[in-house]
C-alpha cells in the first residue's frame, strides 16, 4: 500500500503484512471443547504434544476460548513448551450469551527458538468457578510446502490432530479456591501447594504421571462462540519489580512502579527453605501512610477486594507459583518464617481489555 500527502507526494511502498481473520466456516465440526472428566473440577490443566511434521511451519493461527464466567479475566491460558502465549477471552467485549474468542499469531512460539529438540507441547490452563468448565482450541499451521495441518481439541478427523490431550485436576493443588469475599472484583484465592501442582508441566521434558488422563470431550459445543472483537491480550512475563526490600526477618515488599493488572510467578530454590513452608502473599494498589517511603499494604483495599494467597513449598524440590488469575495491583508482601533467597516477577496482561470495575485506580489492563 501507498498513499499522497497533502501536497500529492506519493509514498514509498509500506513493507509486505500479515493479517489473520477468523475462520469464515466456523470451528471444524470435529473440534469439541474439552475438560476434565470430572466435570466439577475448577482448575484444569490439558497438555498435547505437536506431532513431528515432514515440512516446517510457517505461519501459525490459535483459535481458542474457553467458558466464561463473570469478569474474570483467565478463563484461559494457553502455554506453548511452557511460556504463556495468550490468556482470556477477557472481558472487552459487550454482554453477550455467546463466548468470544481469540486469534493469536502463534507462529514464533511453534517455529522460533522454543522448541525442545523438535518437540512443541500446547497446554491449556483453565479455571471454572462453578466446575462444568470447557476450553476449546484449533490451531492452524500452514507450512513451508503449502499443506495446512489442524491441531484441535475434542474429536479427531483425516484433516487435523486432536486426538491425544491429557488433562489434570488441578482443584486441590490450588487450594479448592473460594472467591475474594468482599469487593467489587472477586478473583479466586489460590493457596497453591507445590507438592500436589505438577512443576513446569507444560515444557517437553515434563513426564505425566497416571494422575494425568485423557481429556474428556464436552459434548453440545458446550457454548457459543463468535470472534472476539478485540485484539487478544499480550503478556509480558520477567517484569521486574522496581523495589524489592526486606522490611523484616520474615518479609518482603515489593513495588512495580505502577498498576499492572498481572499476577506474582514466584522461584523457591529448595536449599533456601525448610519443605512444607507457607508463604503468606498479598497484593494491593494502596499503601498505608506515604506513598513514597511507606511499604505496609492497605488490606483489603478501600473497594474491598482481598488478594491473599499461601503458597506452601514443595518436600520434592524447587517450587514454582504463578498466579493464574490477574488482578489490578502496584504492590505485594511476602511473608515467610525464615529468610529465603526469591526471584518475584510479574506477568502482566496488555491490550484492549477494559477493566471497569474499580474507578479508584487506572485499572485498564496494562
Amino acid at each position: 500500500n501507498n498513499v499522497l500527502d497533502s501536497v500529492r507526494c506519493e509514498s514509498v511502498w509500506s513493507e509486505w503484512s500479515t493479517i489473520v481473520t477468523a475462520p469464515f466456516d466456523g470451528f471444524q465440526n470435529t473440534t469439541q471443547p474439552i475438560w476434565t472428566a470430572d466435570k466439577k473440577a475448577q482448575f484444569t490443566l490439558h497438555r498435547y504434544v505437536l506431532p513431528a511434521f515432514t515440512s516446517p511451519v510457517r505461519s501459525a493461527t490459535a483459535f481458542v476460548t474457553a467458558k466464561q464466567e463473570a469478569k474474570l479475566l483467565g478463563a484461559y491460558k494457553l502455554r506453548i513448551n511452557g511460556v504463556v502465549a495468550g490468556i482470556g477471552p477477557g472481558r472487552g467485549d459487550s454482554p453477550t450469551d455467546q463466548t468470544p474468542y481469540d486469534s493469536i499469531d502463534v507462529t514464533d512460539f511453534i517455529s522460533g527458538n522454543l522448541s525442545h529438540d523438535g518437540v512443541v507441547v500446547l497446554g491449556l490452563q483453565c479455571f471454572s468457578l462453578s466446575g462444568n468448565g470447557a476450553v476449546l482450541l484449533e490451531m492452524h499451521l500452514e507450512h513451508e510446502n503449502g499443506e495446512i495441518s489442524i491441531v484441535a481439541t475434542g474429536g479427531s478427523s483425516s484433516s487435523s490432530s486432536s486426538s491425544g490431550w491429557m488433562s489434570f485436576d488441578a482443584t486441590e493443588a490450588y487450594g479448592s479456591p473460594n472467591m475474594s469475599d468482599e469487593g467489587s472484583y472477586n478473583a479466586p484465592q489460590e493457596n497453591q501447594d507445590a507438592d500436589l501442582l505438577p512443576q513446569e508441566w507444560s515444557k517437553p521434558t515434563f513426564v505425566p504421571t497416571s494422575d494425568w488422563t485423557p481429556s474428556h470431550a464436552v459434548g453440545g459445543r458446550a457454548f457459543q462462540t463468535y470472534p472476539k472483537t478485540t485484539l487478544s491480550l499480550n503478556v509480558t512475563e520477567k517484569f521486574q519489580p522496581s523495589r524489592l526490600i526486606q522490611t523484616s526477618s520474615t518479609t518482603w515488599f515489593v513495588d512495580f512502579g505502577t498498576d499492572f493488572m498481572g499476577g506474582l510467578k514466584i522461584f523457591v530454590p529448595s536449599d533456601q527453605l525448610p519443605p512444607r513452608t507457607k508463604m503468606i502473599v498479598t497484593m494491593s494498589e494502596e499503601l498505608v501512610g506515604n506513598v513514597h517511603n511507606s511499604t505496609k499494604l492497605l488490606y483489603p483495599m478501600r473497594t474491598g477486594n482481598k488478594y491473599r494467597s499461601i503458597f506452601t513449598t514443595s518436600s520434592k524440590g524447587d517450587s514454582i507459583f504463578e498466579h493464574h488469575e490477574y488482578m489490578v495491583f502496584r504492590y505485594a508482601e511476602i511473608s515467610i518464617p525464615g529468610a529465603a533467597k526469591l526471584v518475584a516477577e510479574k506477568s502482566v496482561a496488555d491490550g484492549d481489555d477494559d477493566d471497569d470495575v474499580n474507578d479508584d485506580a487506572n485499572d485498564d489492563a496494562l
